[in-house]
Parts: structure tokens; sequence; C-alpha cells
């Protein structure tokens, strides 16, 4: 069975009305009169039903993906604040092996020693 076309448009039009309802994209004065029609009209409340279980599984998706998403940034940032430590850790270390390194202060005082002896030389 068809039906005729403004049977169509005007189901069209109730759907795109249930969508927009069900998304508060309505001013209020629509909206009020939306939800005197949904307690009177059983098929438009059933059309408000079915958008507002499709957003809801839309909506629970993306918090799912949006927690998922937090997960894996809090992840990264943990995994960079280990990095950063580990070279913060590394320069301090090189800092106190050259301090404590024998062959280091050797190598100081035996350039010192050049240095002496060469402006020695040159006065």
């Amino acid at each position: 069975m068809t039906m005729p076309d403004s049977n169509k448009q005007s189901g069209m039009k109730d759907e795109i009305l249930a969508g927009e309802y069900v998304l508060g994209a309505l001013p209020p004065d629509v909206h009020e009169q939306l939800t005197r029609r949904i307690r009177q009209d059983r098929s438009f409340a059933l059309m408000v039903s079915r958008w507002q279980a499709n957003l809801q599984q839309v909506a629970f998706e993306e918090q799912a993906t949006h927690t998922a998403y937090a997960g894996k940034l809090q992840t990264q940032t943990a995994a960079i604040a280990m990095m950063q430590a580990r070279q913060h850790a590394t320069k301090r270390l090189t800092l106190a092996y050259l301090w404590n390194s024998v062959r280091f202060w050797r190598a100081i005082a035996f350039g010192a020693i050049f240095f002496a002896v060469l402006l020695s030389f040159m006065n």
C-alpha cells in the first residue's frame, strides 16, 4: 500500500520534529506544544522514544570513546613524565659521575699544569 505524498511529507516532518525535540533544538513554545502532543499522539510518542533510544546509544558510545581516550592520554602523560624523570636523573648522574671521577680531575690537573707551563714559556 502506498501513502499519498502529503502523508509522507507529514511523516517526514514528524520525524524531524521528534529528532529536534530530543536534541532540544526547538524554541520553548514549540517544545511545550510537542510535549502535549506526545501525551496525546501515540505514534509521535513512539517516534520520540525511538529517537531517544538511538541518541542514547550514540551518547553511550561517545562516552566510552571519551573514556578510552582519556585513559590513553593518562598513560601517555605518565610515560612522558617517566621519560623526563629518567633524563633528569641521567643528567644528575652524569654530573655526579664527573665530580667523583678521578680521571676527570687528573685531566683537569694535567691541563692546568700544561697551561701554566705554556704561559711560563711565553713570558
